[in-house]
């Protein structure tokens, strides 16, 4: 599977969008069932990071999602 890019509905706690509660993936909403697992990447330059979420979505799939918090985008990297 390639990166695609998606809509992310998050909710906020000590900063903004701090974990994903749903999201639209080729016209399908699906709601994050559970956070399976989270960790923060740096980037190549140091100054950019990225945050992935490897989640349990509603539709019963595991999807790996990213976000390019330099860019504001988010992406699903891989899903079961």
């Amino acid at each position: 599977m390639t990166s695609s890019l998606i809509q992310v509905k998050c909710i906020s706690g000590h900063k903004a969008d701090e974990r994903p509660s749903s999201f639209i993936h080729e016209s399908t909403h699906i709601s994050v069932e559970e956070i399976l697992d989270q960790w923060r990447q740096a980037g190549k330059a140091g100054n950019s990071h990225v945050d992935y979420f490897k989640v349990q979505g509603g539709d019963k799939h595991q999807y790996l999602l990213k976000h390019d918090l330099k860019n504001d985008r988010w992406t699903i990297e891989n899903r079961r």
